[in-house]
């Protein structure tokens, strides 16, 4: 292995890692900013006739989907539950939307803790099992299957057997 080849492979190890670092702080600091420009009107301040037409507008580039989940995570987590944002950084925000509305100050970090360390299929599992009152797929004995075309879904656990 040459030392070029090093070199050119640690710098993109680097920048990799940067860009990782970005991406998991933007989101919340660009929910941060949604939030305190809706709730200061700033968007009114510019011209905007409303929100709406300011979210809407080219040069920022936002869906309409993105924007609303910013601001339900943001202000769920960090203006009502009060956690830092150092300890949202990097957690999937579907994750996130999913368990939203269901967790408490005495239960979220425990939640946030499953959100980090689960896999998608265990932390799908866990949460249809607490907060949805389903049946644990694992134990399950699918006897109670509807056909949602073309997926067969169990009704007890909602998890996919067909």
């Amino acid at each position: 292995m040459s030392k070029g080849n090093t070199t050119k492979a640690f710098r993109w190890f680097e920048a990799l890692k940067t860009l990782i670092k970005f991406s998991r702080t933007a989101i919340w600091d660009r929910a941060e900013l949604l939030f305190l420009g809706k709730e200061k009107e700033y968007y009114k301040i510019l011209g905007y006739e409303d929100w709406n037409q300011f979210i809407n507008d080219p040069e920022l580039q936002l869906s309409k989907t993105q924007v609303f989940r910013d601001l339900k995570l943001f202000k769920r987590f960090i203006y009502e539950l009060k956690i830092p944002k150092k300890l949202l950084y990097g957690i999937n925000s579907r994750r996130l939307d999913s368990i939203a509305s269901y967790l408490t100050k005495k239960t979220v970090e425990e939640w946030l803790e499953k959100t980090k360390n689960l896999s998608d299929y265990d932390f799908d599992r866990e949460v249809k099992r607490i907060f949805k009152g389903r049946k644990d797929p694992i134990t399950c004995k699918h006897e109670h299957v509807k056909t949602i075309d073309p997926k067969i879904i169990c009704e007890e656990c909602g998890e996919r057997v067909g």
